[in-house]
């Protein structure tokens, strides 16, 4: 994790207000370095951008720390340069380099963009809005996931499939089963933790990013249990942090017992609007996967229940005696 980078600037103390500001942070001046400041971001993680005076250079020093030492030669440009999520809005960053003089432009990167910032047009920084980040989160392969701790809201929801525990799980970890029984157009499927775990809906744009983009596994047993991230909403100013499912296969009389929790709801509208939408759809889907069972040429041809010879009741010979006894 980088959690600071430095730089130099002509004018330091207004660089490093801009940056707080873009950070949701505070300036504070840096010691070691007279007329320097840091842009702290207040983030938990310490990150941080320390600002110089132009023309700043470090040296290092063998008898102790490494020295700030002036240079009145320093080349204007430098290729030192950061990439920084921001939480403002691709308009807001825009209307602050345009107020400050800054040039500023969106520029993919193979797979996500970004908002090339160059401070006092000599240093440059990749900006990252919420949705950008999502993006390049995406290509890294680290999905966010936002809830935490034992208070978390899910949705519950299990259905009973004729199928044994093995097979049912191989039908959420193939991605050819998958594709088959749930009608998607695509699926990529990496069974290892972390691996990707990415589908395509009817009616999806393969070029764009999907519903489940990014979505990664995080856990497995073969015939009990598979677990992996899920999208949550998207809006151009919150990102989208991912959700979490939990499907377990346990052996019954009449097959499997397919049981599915999502889990990791947040709180505000479009979490809530989320929840009820789930809520609505998983029992649809598994009821897909029920009926996929019924219809396949190895499955049987129609739900009908396994009797269990444990619960037939067993006759009683004293009463069926009785029973004579009244009838004469």
């Amino acid at each position: 994790m980088l959690h600071h980078v430095s730089f130099t600037a002509e004018d330091p103390r207004h660089v490093a207000e801009v940056l707080a500001g873009l950070l949701g942070g505070r300036v504070v001046p840096f010691g070691p370095r007279p007329g320097g400041y840091i842009a702290m971001g207040c983030d938990g993680a310490g990150t941080a951008i320390e600002v110089y005076p132009a023309g700043t250079e470090l040296r290092p020093d063998p008898q102790g720390p490494a020295r700030f030492e002036h240079n009145l030669f320093a080349q204007e440009l430098a290729a030192t340069h950061a990439a920084v999520s921001v939480s403002c809005t691709e308009q807001q960053v825009r209307t602050l380099a345009q107020h400050c003089g800054w040039q500023v432009q969106r520029l993919d990167r193979g797979g996500f963009d970004v908002l090339e910032l160059w401070i006092e047009n000599r240093v440059m920084l990749e900006l990252m809005t919420p949705s950008m980040l999502n993006d390049y989160l995406a290509v890294v392969g680290a999905p966010r996931i936002g809830a935490a701790g034992d208070g978390v809201e899910r949705v519950d929801v299990s259905v009973r499939v004729a199928a044994d525990p093995d097979a049912a799980w191989r039908a959420w970890t193939d991605a050819a089963t998958l594709r088959q029984w749930w009608g998607l157009t695509d699926a990529h499927i990496d069974l290892r933790i972390g691996g990707a775990y990415e589908l395509t809906f009817p009616g999806e744009d393969a070029a764009r990013p999907r519903a489940t983009t990014g979505c990664r596994i995080l856990s497995y047993v073969p015939g009990r249990l598979v677990s992996f991230t899920w999208s949550s909403p998207e809006h151009p100013d919150s990102g989208r942090e991912h959700t979490w499912v939990v499907i377990t296969f346990t052996e019954s009389h009449r097959g499997t017992e397919v049981a599915l929790s999502h889990c990791g709801f947040q709180q505000g509208a479009e979490w809530d609007s989320l929840r009820e939408y789930v809520r609505d759809e998983w029992p649809a889907s598994l009821n897909r996967f029920k009926s996929y069972w019924l219809s396949a040429a190895d499955g049987p041809a129609a739900d009908v229940p396994v009797v269990d010879l444990r619960e037939i009741p067993i006759p009683d010979p004293r009463a069926d005696s009785a029973a004579a006894a009244r009838a004469d």
